[in-house]
């Protein structure tokens, strides 16, 4: 029988929440919005469009909600070689893989603020190791957002996030 794995990167594998507070919360004020950081942080794990709105309420305009992703992703975008692998993230899924299991990792992550540690976009399998997860690029898309399969969840050599991976690269 088939096993099947399947992971989220940002916060579950990735140490990456609080890089998102900090990157919401300079978005919001970059647009003239005062938010806490704690009300940011408390709404970490919502996907983008639901966290504007939870933060700014459904009677905002919403005109300014895409110039906020924009800004957020942007903004996160300069955190991308910070990211860090949680401890002992890369030992589960190599053991998982190592028994068979197939591993997928996934983000809600807009195309383009993918961590590093997800690797090329074609997966690389060095020899005598177990392939690596597969990946897919959000879960459930919104209808307005571009869905773009197929990143690999490999990381490059020595990368930031190496630690994070089934295939060990």
């Amino acid at each position: 029988m088939d096993r099947a794995a399947l992971f989220d990167v940002d916060g579950t594998l990735v140490d990456s929440n609080h890089l998102h507070v900090v990157a919401w919360w300079e978005a919001f004020r970059q647009n003239g919005h005062r938010v806490p950081a704690h009300a940011v942080h408390r709404a970490i794990g919502l996907p983008g469009e639901r966290l504007v709105e939870h933060l700014l309420g459904g009677e905002r305009d919403r005109s300014d909600d895409d110039r906020l992703g924009t800004a957020h992703d942007t903004l996160y975008g300069t955190f991308l070689d910070r990211l860090q692998a949680l401890d002992r993230a890369g030992d589960l899924l190599r053991a998982l893989a190592g028994d068979g299991w197939k591993v997928a990792l996934v983000t809600s992550a807009r195309t383009g603020s993918w961590p590093p540690c997800a690797g090329p976009s074609t997966p690389t399998r060095p020899s005598r190791t177990p392939p690596p997860p597969t990946t897919s690029r959000r879960a459930n898309p919104p209808p307005t957002r571009s869905n773009t399969p197929s990143r690999s969840s490999a990381c490059p050599p020595n990368g930031p996030c190496s630690s994070a991976t089934a295939s060990g690269t």
